[in-house]
């Protein structure tokens, strides 16, 4: 019987078949498999709220520069989501994971004031209460 509560000849059988050229055991590139939504996802927010889907010129160059300073910005703003997260600066909600507009909005809401004494480069950053 299905779900549907329709009698069925042959039982129903789930086969997953995964092809692999890795020298993993199958729970391994079972895994591994599992996990790629994570990256899929980082990618996701690299193109989609980066601005990131089409390259700005014909030239390999270029692209690839645009492409290498987007993968640099994106990672700082990875950087600073943590640290925002951890602060619970802006007061933001607790959570594991911030995309990548709100960390940009918190950031640009952040008052700060860079001073120099002492030989130093001192960063004065106020977040206020929620």
């Amino acid at each position: 019987m299905s779900k549907d509560g329709v009698f069925m000849m042959i039982s129903e059988v789930r086969v997953c078949v995964l092809w692999t050229n890795l020298e993993f055991d199958a729970g391994q590139a079972l895994t591994l498999y599992r996990n790629r939504s994570t990256s899929e996802q980082h990618h996701g927010a690299f193109k989609t709220e980066m601005a990131m889907e089409r390259p700005p010129s014909g030239k390999f160059c270029v692209n690839a520069t645009f492409l290498r300073l987007g993968m640099l910005a994106y990672n700082m703003l990875r950087v600073a989501s943590v640290d925002l997260v951890v602060a619970r600066m802006q007061g933001l909600k607790k959570a594991n994971r911030r995309r990548t507009k709100t960390v940009m909005r918190s950031m640009m809401s952040i008052c700060a004031r860079i001073t120099h004494y002492a030989r130093k480069v001192i960063l004065h950053v106020s977040c206020p209460k929620a």
